[in-house]
Order: structure tokens, then C-alpha cells, then sequence
């Protein structure tokens, strides 16, 4: 894997990487309450956590394809594809485990981001995916492969899978704004002018 990536890829990746932790840690510190380390954990938590998803994408994706398309893979090749699911689950267990003890005031901004990102990839994968199926039906015709449904049927189902796990976002009490309720204030009763009375002897004076 390394070495198929090239120097420049590989020098990138550090700039890049920073470059996502400024996106995720920078709109958190203007909520109140957040602290500056506990963002900066709970952003290299979430992306710890894409990074097993992505490894966990690398290693059923190809399993789910090969038993479809009724094809032939070697143990070895099963062997190694279950590995590299397993450890991509382990990493985000192990990180959402991390994520769940940071507070919610310093995890809310890369949390939301975080969620909304996979919900928008398995929004992209679902739409392209199932026009690719719709146009390769209506346009391939009788020279088509048997199996050019697959790839289309596997993405579909790995962006559908994306946006059952993404449909409802779950709450968090620090995104949600106060109520603020107008403070009840005393009433001020009116006192009724008193009639002052004339004294008796007053009244018989004059």
C-alpha cells in the first residue's frame, strides 16, 4: 500500500491530515465551555473512526462482490480481506470508545461534522450508484457482460447501508439552544384613591 503511493501522495498526507484537523478544531473553540485539547481529541478521534470505516469499506467491499459474482478467491485472499475488515473495526470501536468520554460542549462541532460528511458519501454513493445501474441497463443492451449488474448492486447496497446508519442524527444536549423564557414580572396594582373624611366637628363649625 505505501509503496504504491508515490512520494508526493505521501508527503501530502501529513499536510492534509493537519489541514482536517484545522477544519474540525477551529469552529469548536467558539462554542462556550469547549476546551482547546479535548476538541483536538475528539477531532483525531473522528477521524481515527473514518479511518476504520474506510478499512472496513476496503476489506467487505470486494468479499460482498466476489460471493455475488459467484467468482473464485483464494483463502489467503479471504484471509487477508477479513484482516483488514477486523482491523478497521477495532480502530473505530476502540476510538468511538474514546469519543464517548470527551464532553459534549468540545466534541459537538466534530461530531455534527463528522456525521453529516458520511451521510453526504452515502448519499453519493446511493445516487450514483443506482443511475449508474438505471443508464448501463438502458444503454448497454445485449452485448453486456453477465455480471456488469454487480458493481453497480454492491455500491448501491454500501450507500444504502451508509444512509441507514446516518438517517437520524443523534442528539446531543449542547446543540440544542436554550429556551429562554421571559422572566415573570410583579404586578403593580393600582391603590384606589382614599376619600378623606371630614371631621364631625368640622362639619358643625362650619
Amino acid at each position: 500500500m505505501i509503496s504504491g503511493l508515490g512520494l508526493t501522495p505521501a508527503l501530502l498526507v501529513p499536510v492534509i491530515v493537519l489541514l482536517l484537523f484545522v477544519v474540525l478544531v477551529l469552529p469548536g473553540l467558539a462554542r462556550p465551555g469547549a476546551k482547546p485539547e479535548s476538541i483536538a481529541r475528539a477531532a483525531y478521534g473522528y477521524l481515527a473512526q473514518s479511518i476504520g470505516i474506510i478499512l472496513m469499506t476496503t476489506g467487505g467491499l470486494p468479499a460482498v462482490y466476489a460471493v455475488i459474482a459467484q467468482q473464485q478467491l483464494t483463502s489467503n485472499m479471504y484471509l487477508g480481506l477479513l484482516l483488514v475488515f477486523v482491523i478497521g473495526g477495532i480502530a473505530y470501536l476502540w476510538h468511538d470508545n474514546l469519543v464517548r468520554s470527551i464532553d459534549d460542549a468540545s466534541k459537538a462541532v466534530p461530531a455534527a461534522l463528522f456525521f453529516y460528511c458520511w451521510k453526504f458519501i452515502g448519499l453519493l454513493v446511493l445516487l450514483f450508484a443506482g443511475l449508474t445501474y438505471l443508464l448501463d441497463a438502458l444503454t448497454i443492451g445485449g452485448n453486456a457482460p453477465l455480471d456488469w449488474w454487480v458493481t453497480p448492486f454492491v455500491l448501491f447496497l454500501y450507500g444504502l447501508l451508509l444512509s441507514w446508519f446516518t438517517f437520524r442524527r443523534p442528539d446531543l444536549p449542547v446543540l440544542k439552544a436554550p429556551v429562554m423564557t421571559p422572566t415573570a414580572q410583579p404586578r403593580l396594582i393600582a391603590k384606589k384613591p382614599v376619600k378623606s373624611k371630614s371631621h364631625p366637628s368640622a362639619a358643625k363649625a362650619a
